[in-house]
Formats: structure tokens, sequence, C-alpha cells
């Protein structure tokens, strides 16, 4: 059976294994008659647009093949000629996919030549299988040009929550498309008009995406709008989509900032880091060093050291486990946030890229310890002659090592060890 989509029709193709793209064939339905298309392509309880690798079009496939069954489908006829002109285009878009063609159809010029009731319909139908697909930037441009549309003529934009309403049954097709409504609303600072799509979601039990939510929350704070930020975060967490690390970094960045005449409310900010950790979520670079700044702004130097500390043994462990990957990723935003690494710190990313034969990483590190005013120990040292010794640049490694007596810090065992036989480094508190 067809899938309604407000006088548009949608054929959703389906096979029996795990698929990951959507084959879709559909238009515009007045008149019909029959043709057959095989039941391969078509489940009748399918409640999702999906495509399958490999195949661009159902034509493709023979409708003579006996193991075939038939279905009949209608073929369409239409009455006026632009009708099927535009049915055309949907089709062919919901077929290909083509993001080159869509780009081009701007929807006030599809209501120009089309009508507003057709052209509405016409892209309805488009950003849903184009969400459906993965697709969500496409997807979000198609809205913007909607969106721009309602407000260029003074049309009530609260109208397009029922009109991308998928179906009343089925309400969770239409989560991707309210996700994206808010994010396009929210980034043309329609923030009532975003938080009322939000609210509307909520109420007919649509599973929204978080990004979108963090993204309102974020242009919220950002717009010093302090009861709707209250609001939406209380709403997260008591009916979801549940808060994650980004969310709790908005509020607690949005608490950390002087606003019109509002202070800085580290009481605030401390209360939702600490329920951040409460929840299983760990504050990132980004986190730490905007509740490490505003300790500073406030006089609180003793504390915001003691987070500097945490922070740099965040990274230390993620080197001592070997993942060097993610420690390397907290160490840049720790110097974005003006958080300069100890020798401790440094010392573990040296010997976490040695370790991976990337003496061009380690050797930048020393040369950004340098700059910093951060000396380089017997351990950092030691860490760079076992790197040199495993691409077996021999001449290299007795080089760092002559430039380490140099610069009087004595070699300890670990270093004679690891200069004369090779061995793994050692670095320990």
């Amino acid at each position: 059976m067809p899938i309604l989509f407000s006088g548009l029709s949608l054929w959703a193709c389906s096979m029996s294994k795990p698929i990951n793209k959507a084959l879709i064939s559909g238009c515009l339905g007045f008149k019909s008659e029959h043709r057959a298309v095989p039941t391969t392509l078509i489940r009748g309880d399918l409640s999702a647009l999906q495509l399958e690798d490999n195949v661009s079009h159902y034509s493709s496939m023979s409708e003579t093949d006996s193991d075939v069954d038939k279905f009949m489908v209608p073929r369409i006829k239409f009455k006026n000629p632009k009708r099927c002109e535009l049915s055309r285009l949907v089709v062919e878009l919901l077929k290909t996919l083509n993001w080159d063609v869509a780009r081009q159809v701007k929807f006030s010029k599809s209501v120009n030549v089309y009508g507003f009731f057709n052209s509405i319909n016409a892209f309805r139908t488009i950003v849903h299988v184009f969400a459906l697909a993965g697709l969500q930037r496409e997807a979000q441009y198609l809205l913007t040009d909607i969106v721009f549309y309602y407000k260029e003529e003074n049309l009530n934009v609260s109208g397009l929550f029922s009109t991308f309403l998928d179906s009343p049954e089925c309400v969770g097709r239409s989560a991707t498309v309210f996700s994206l409504l808010i994010k396009v609303f929210a980034s043309n600072k329609m923030l009532a008009d975003a938080k009322d799509v939000f609210m509307q979601a909520k109420k007919i039990g649509v599973e929204l995406n978080i990004s979108s939510c963090n993204f309102l929350l974020k242009c919220l704070a950002e717009g010093d709008k302090l009861e709707a930020v209250r609001s939406l975060f209380d709403d997260l967490k008591n009916s979801g989509p549940s808060p994650n690390v980004y969310t709790y970094t908005i509020m607690i960045n949005f608490y950390c900032k002087e606003r019109h005449g509002q202070n800085i409310d580290m009481e605030q900010a401390s209360l939702i880091l600490e329920e951040m950790e409460k929840k299983g979520e760990n504050p990132t670079v980004v986190t730490y060093g905007v509740y490490i700044h505003a300790l500073c702004r406030v006089g609180s130097i003793e504390d915001a050291w003691n987070k500097i500390q945490d922070l740099r043994t965040i990274i230390d462990g993620y080197c001592r486990v070997g993942n060097v990957k993610r420690a390397w990723s907290m160490y840049k935003k720790m110097k974005r946030n003006n958080v300069t690494p100890n020798v401790k710190t440094y010392t573990c990313l040296v010997d976490g890229f040695c370790k991976l034969k990337r003496l061009d990483m380690a050797t930048m590190l020393i040369d950004d310890m340098k700059r910093n005013n951060v000396t380089p120990d017997v351990k950092t040292y030691t860490a760079l002659i076992a790197g040199y010794q495993r691409i077996e640049n021999i001449d290299r490694a007795y080089e760092v090592f002559d430039e380490m007596k140099k610069k009087g810090i004595s070699p300890d065992h670990i270093a004679y060890v690891t200069l004369g036989l090779g061995a793994d480094v050692v670095t320990e508190d």
C-alpha cells in the first residue's frame, strides 16, 4: 500500500536483508490505471523509506522473472500539465536523491509556477525522504528555503509543524524533520518558534535529537534568555532527550559569564558540574576551561589550580592506556583554552607519540615545551631516546642523550638502559 504524504503518494521499497539506502518510487495521485511491480520491492507494512545499495530504479529489475510475484501499483494520469511536470521532478528527486537538482528548485519559484498547495506538498515529501536517507544538511537547506518564504509572505510559521507531521499514527517518522526545523528556527533567531516546535513534538511523543535541543539551548543562552534556558534544561532532564556532555557544558558556560547586570554564578555552575559527573558525563577540556576561567575571574585561584590538575590527570590517563589520539585532542583544546600542560603531561604525550613512532609529533611537543618555558626532565628525554631507538636512528638517540647532559640533567638508570639496549621506556609517577 502507498504511504500518503498530503496528496503525494510514495512507495517505500525494501528488501528482506539489512539495507542502508532508499529506493523510492512515487508520484502525485489523480486518476490511475495499473501496472505490475515485483513485490520483493514493496512491503505493505513498511513504516519508513529505505534504499537498497547499488540499486537506482526498480525498472532495472526484470518484471518477467517467474519467481517474482506481481503487485499492482497505480500508473498516474494527470489532468494538469504543470502538476505533471512537478510530479516528474519530485519522482526524479526521490529516485536519485540528486542534490544538484534539488538545490536549484526554490520554493518561491515553485509556488509561482505550481501554486502553494502543490509546492508545499512536494517539498514536504522531498524533505522527509532526504531526512530519512541521511541527507540532513540538504533537508535543512530545503526547510530554510520554506521558512524564508513564510517570513517574506507574512505567513504563520507555527503551521509548519502540522504541515511536516508525517502521520499522526507514526509520529516517529517526523523526528528528524522536527529536529532540523528547530535548528532552522534557532539559527534564524526565531527562538520562540523553535521552542514551540520542541513543545509540540514532546506533546505528541516525538523523540527529538539532542544535538538540535543543544543548539536551541545554546542560542537561548547567547540571547540571555534566562528563564527560557532554565525551562528547556529542566524539560530535557525531566522528559528527554537526556542531556549529554555538551548540554551540561552549555549550561556551565551560561552561568560562568557576566551578562547585563548578572554576575558569574559559580554556585549554579558548580552544581551543574557536580550533577554532570554524577550522571556519568565526563567533562571535556572545554568544560574545564570555561569553569577554570570563571573561578579565576571570581578570585578562587586555589580551586582553579585544583581543576587544572584534574585536567592534566585526564590527559595523562589517556596516554597511559594508549589512547594518544584522545589525549592529543584534549591537549589541543587545553591550549585553546589557555591552559598550559605541565612537564608530566608533556612527557606522557611525547612518550605516547614515540611508541607510535611519530617522532615528528614528539619533537614538536619538545619545541612547544620550550616556548612555554616548561623544562623537559629526564623522563622526557628518555622517552625521546626510546623513540629514536624504535626507528633505529641510533645517532639521533645519542645526540638527545648528550643534549640532556648539557642541559644539566643527570641520566638515571632507565636512561642508560634505554640508550644501550633500546628497552621500552618506563614512565612512573
